[in-house]
């Protein structure tokens, strides 16, 4: 009853706010859902049954197209379309439709989600807004799992999957995402209080993404903390918490890194290594053989019993296992040269973000557009040994970082725009 109760309550809350504030609230209520994930907080089947995030995803796209604030598509969010409709193309021309279709819409969704990130996300406060929103809905779960398993189940692995992140290796993933807004976060704020919260949910989804003893979280946990630090404004204090790393890494059980030892071994006896490396070069096969459509939206998996020549020694209908790899297969070169090129776009876009706010002393923007690129490296390296590519949390960032590339620079103008004035005021103070 009382899980009813929260559910219902966040829902009234967030509704009423969509209603009264238009397509951006409708947009954050739709985040909301969607990494909370109410339906699955209560016993009973009634917000499920009522499918509430499609209403809401539904309004905020009727909103923001009668909204006066128009949403400014620009060569990053046509080449996200762009990819979502070759996909379309792919999945239509593929022998497996049937398969294929579904998939698709469910990533048609997430495409639309993201150009609204993009679009309606237009201010420094929205920003921050959206971020919290995300941070808190995915970051309530996943740090009391963390914080829990580590304190009463240390030397367990955590299986515990995500419906929003996939299996344990996507939930790694996930969570050190998270891990680095959460950093960017506690960076940005004053209140004290404040900053200890971010800290403890940093450890929390950190310590959630380390005991799923996820060999691909583990090397994406290594790139993050590089990235963090190469990204980082302060590098010697970031180091000093580097050294914490180091503590937190030691709390770790033996089974945890006779693991992690299991990457650079050897031993053919690993069948998860030798199979990941057969699914791409069946993935390699596919995409040579279409190299322009590949076989269709998440298809790999329907399609593999008819590339598989190994006798089925790795199974039937297996998943791909490389965000990369998965796009060449089911969208060929041309998708994964797209895909390629909008996460390029998106490190540059934080890149000239944190340019322009480095200029005029937009110290909040920096950090998040620094967190950003982290986690968008964290992806980048984890994903290559899932699959990725289709999953919200990847394209719901990349819609974040063309958003705050569009507030750096609007903020830029703004303020550049003020400073003469300034000057010119002081300077008749002084005159006269």
């Amino acid at each position: 009853m009382l899980r009813l109760l929260l559910a219902s309550g966040l829902l009234l809350f967030g509704t009423i706010k969509a209603l009264r504030g238009g397509p951006f609230y409708g947009l954050l209520l739709y985040l909301f859902i969607a990494y909370f994930r109410p339906e699955m907080w209560i016993w009973t089947g009634e917000l499920k049954a009522l499918n509430f995030s499609l209403i809401v995803g539904v309004y905020t796209v009727v909103a923001a197209c009668f909204s006066r604030e128009r949403i400014r598509f620009n060569g990053p969010m046509w080449l996200i379309v762009a990819f979502c409709v070759h996909g379309l193309v792919s999945t239509l021309l593929s022998p497996y439709v049937a398969w294929c279709l579904p998939w698709w819409q469910g990533f048609a969704k997430v495409t639309v989600i993201t150009i609204l990130i993009a679009g309606l996300v237009n201010s420094r406060e929205r920003f921050r807004l959206t971020v919290l929103v995300l941070v808190f809905a995915l970051g309530f779960e996943g740090v009391k799992q963390g914080w829990v398993h580590i304190l009463l189940a240390p030397d367990e692995q955590n299986i515990n999957s995500l419906e929003i992140l996939g299996d344990n290796n996507g939930v790694a993933v996930g969570m050190l995402m998270l891990a680095a807004l959460l950093l960017a976060l506690a960076q940005t704020t004053k209140n004290k209080w404040m900053k200890g919260l971010f800290g403890f949910m940093v450890l929390g989804v950190v310590f959630r993404s380390l005991t799923s003893y996820s060999r691909g979280g583990f090397l994406a946990f290594g790139a993050m903390c590089l990235t963090y630090l190469a990204r980082s404004k302060h590098r010697f204090r970031t180091a000093i918490m580097m050294v914490g790393v180091v503590f937190l890494l030691s709390l770790l059980p033996g089974q945890y890194w006779d693991r992690m030892n299991t990457i650079t071994t050897e031993d053919e006896t690993d069948a998860s290594v030798q199979g990941r490396l057969y699914f791409w070069q069946i993935a390699q096969k596919m995409g040579n053989e279409k190299p322009l459509l590949g076989v269709g939206t998440s298809g790999f998996q329907v399609a593999y019993n008819s590339y598989d020549q190994s006798g089925g020694a790795f199974g039937r209908s297996k998943a791909v296992h490389s965000m990369w790899f998965g796009v060449l297969a089911e969208q060929g070169y041309v998708g994964l040269l797209m895909l390629i090129s909008i996460l390029i776009m998106a490190l540059r876009a934080c890149g000239r973000a944190r340019a322009a706010a480095k200029r005029v002393n937009q110290d909040d923007v920096f950090v998040f557009a620094g967190a950003l690129q982290t986690a968008i490296v964290t992806v980048a390296v984890g994903g290559s040994f899932l699959s990725y590519h289709y999953v919200e949390i990847l394209w719901h960032f990349l819609g974040l970082s063309f958003a705050l590339e569009s507030v750096a620079q609007r903020e830029t103008v703004r303020q550049e725009a003020e400073a003469p004035a300034l000057v010119s005021g002081r300077t008749l103070l002084q005159t006269g």
